[in-house]
């Protein structure tokens, strides 16, 4: 993560939650810095690590990561939340189309989250609304699309679907692996 913008969230953080002030303990000795608390947390999120993973690192308990994590995912969830967490409007389901396009050829594709109704056209061909790329457990339903299990050695075009499809259910994978640890 680039500096300044750990220090935004880093002061931002610290602005909206006194347990990332520092402070002074009943022995006259200053407590752990904002700085430390906020890299605990974006490191066990990061690293997709539990809070005692970095306790000699860091210098600090399992019990004050923890509770650092869950200070920071708060903390963000309230200053941030308004503006990225939030149903996608017209003009972000068009950036999700073209961004998954680019990175995985999959015109259409929304990605991640629920989206309003926004048609798009693949092969010259119109569809009404866009669709989530899903694996095996999931119903038969117009916008969860499947991999292809088996696909013949022969047919190209399918094997080469199904390594794009599994590569970006990968990424969503991460996405959702991060969020859960929350």
């Amino acid at each position: 993560m680039a500096r300044p913008l750990f220090n935004r969230i880093v002061n931002a953080v610290t602005n909206h939650d006194a347990y990332f002030r520092n402070n002074i303990d009943y022995t006259g000795r200053e407590g752990i810095s904002s700085l430390i608390k906020c890299t605990s947390a974006i490191r066990q999120l990061a690293y997709d690590v539990n809070a005692s993973f970095l306790d000699e690192y860091m210098q600090k308990s399992e019990r004050s990561s923890r509770m650092a994590l869950d200070h920071f995912c708060e903390a963000v969830m309230d200053i941030y939340g308004p503006g990225y967490l939030r149903k996608p409007t017209v003009t972000d389901i068009e950036k999700l189309y073209r961004h998954h396009e680019e990175k995985h050829g999959f015109p259409g594709m929304l990605g991640i989250g629920w989206a309003p109704e926004i048609p798009f056209v693949a092969n010259d061909v119109s569809y009404p609304s866009g669709y989530y790329l899903v694996d095996g457990i999931y119903p038969e339903l117009a916008p969860l699309v499947k991999t292809i299990p088996e696909p013949s050695d022969d047919d190209h075009k399918r094997i080469l679907y199904k390594q794009k499809q599994e590569s970006t259910m990968k990424d969503v994978d991460r996405a959702f692996g991060i969020l859960k640890k929350k």
